[in-house]
């Protein structure tokens, strides 16, 4: 589907989850999970940011459904949600090919 042919509803969908990968932290996040699932402990590593900062992020991807969470051994694990993965690699790849130029 193109921008041209969605309607008022889809275009709203579509503005609401570039809202939320705006900010460059969930971006990173983002870009993190497209290669697996991780938990905070592991994100707050590779991030260089506090847990409490890496929570609430995960906290505003997960609310508006772009990363879901699952327990596992005591540890809240995190991946891109699975109905909206490859939107979201699509919009990524399509941001990269921007920056590129």
């Amino acid at each position: 589907m193109q921008l041209s042919t969605m309607d008022k509803k889809q275009l709203e969908i579509l503005a609401s989850i570039m809202k939320i990968m705006a900010h460059p932290d969930r971006l990173r996040i983002l870009c993190l999970l497209k290669n697996g699932r991780k938990n905070v402990t592991e994100l707050e590593k590779l991030l260089g940011d506090n847990q409490s900062f890496v929570s609430q992020q995960l906290r505003l991807l997960r609310l508006n459904g772009l990363v879901v969470s699952e327990r596992e051994n005591g540890f809240v694990y995190y991946s891109l949600g699975p109905d909206k993965k490859k939107q979201i690699e699509k919009i990524m790849s399509g941001l990269c090919d921007l920056c590129q130029g």
